[in-house]
């Protein structure tokens, strides 16, 4: 039935329907009603049963996600779970930015988890048609980037200061300590 409406107000439709759930999505709080109407009319809603994997290592991100119920896990490629994505956030972001770009963690549903999703191809047109989305968007990554990069200075310290720790009670030349 919504897709027989005219694109606008199917737009316009969709962005009521998704409108709680994306006011928890730091970025889209600060974009136009026109800019999200437009995002929401290229989202599809999907259920993901627990344990399901959404996205496998090594495939090509063609999607970018919206956790809007549930939660999503981070798995490196040692099987570990890293983390865990909660409502509000987005992962797959990477996919506006490069093409045909590869995954570098899985990520999968640790219950059941409910996902807003968009083809790259669409997020890139809503990118290109609303400048304040775009920079909202960008920012979003931007920090995102900054935050991971925070933690891992955070993990390089705490590394040399184990170190350093080793070097002073065993001394210098001792074998666990020789870098």
């Amino acid at each position: 039935m919504m897709d027989e409406l005219p694109s606008q107000l199917r737009n316009e439709c969709l962005s009521h329907v998704y409108l709680q759930q994306l006011e928890v999505t730091p970025f889209l709080r600060e974009c136009s009603e026109v800019s999200k109407a437009a995002f929401c009319g290229s989202l599809v809603p999907q259920v993901v049963p627990a344990k399901d994997y959404i996205v496998v290592q090594t495939e090509v991100l063609e999607r970018f996600y919206i956790v809007t119920a549930g939660l999503v896990e981070v798995i490196n490629n040692k099987g570990m779970i890293c983390r865990s994505i909660p409502v509000g956030s987005f992962f797959n972001e990477k996919c506006a930015f490069f093409d045909n770009e590869l995954a570098a963690v899985s990520y999968r549903a640790k219950g059941d988890v409910e996902l807003l999703s968009i083809h790259r191809e669409d997020l890139l047109n809503v990118l290109d048609s609303y400048i304040e989305f775009a920079t909202e968007f960008v920012l979003a990554c931007q920090k995102r980037e900054e935050q991971k990069q925070e933690k891992l200075d955070e993990a390089e310290a705490l590394y040399r200061r184990a170190m350093e720790g080793f070097e002073t009670t065993l001394g210098p030349t001792h074998e666990d300590t020789v870098a």
